[in-house]
């Protein structure tokens, strides 16, 4: 099956599937057997890179490795609230890197739509975290208008 998927909705069905098979069924050696074709065969694309993500942060106890693939994720989905969120939280919490937080909070350089534009349920999640952390980084303005986006 994993030779011959093909395409993005295939490598989110695999990303899925191991995060089912470790969470799930609680069967991790099946889980990292699949992890390891999945990262083999899809290493670039951004839903496999937030899994893998998510896992090395969460799962495997090594947060520090998480972020090259939360970086890959918000690159390939830059509309995408959930990874965006992660992102933010591995940046401010585990790298504390101030300046790539505040780059991604403010969207000035890269793709993607200003933060206070994007849609989905799972938007208000980001602009909670969003709002936290430009308050921190002297963003008060921001991080209003941000919580004021967060209670709509």
């Amino acid at each position: 099956y994993i030779e011959a998927c093909r395409g993005e909705a295939c490598a989110a069905r695999l990303a899925e599937n191991v995060a089912m098979w470790h969470h799930g069924l609680k069967r991790t050696k099946v889980a990292s057997v699949l992890r390891t074709m999945m990262m083999r065969k899809f290493s670039d694309d951004g839903i496999v890179a937030y899994y893998a993500g998510r896992f090395l942060d969460y799962d495997a106890n090594q947060a520090k490795k998480a972020g090259k693939y939360y970086a890959l994720a918000a690159e390939k989905l830059p509309d995408n609230p959930l990874v965006l969120r992660e992102y933010l939280m591995w940046l401010d919490m585990e790298a504390k890197d101030s300046a790539k937080l505040k780059q991604l909070i403010e969207r000035k350089q890269g793709k993607g739509k200003a933060l206070l534009e994007l849609p989905g349920p799972r938007a208000s999640e980001l602009f909670c975290e969003a709002a936290a952390s430009a308050k921190q980084l002297g963003l008060a303005k921001f991080s209003q208008q941000l919580w004021a986006k967060t209670m709509e």
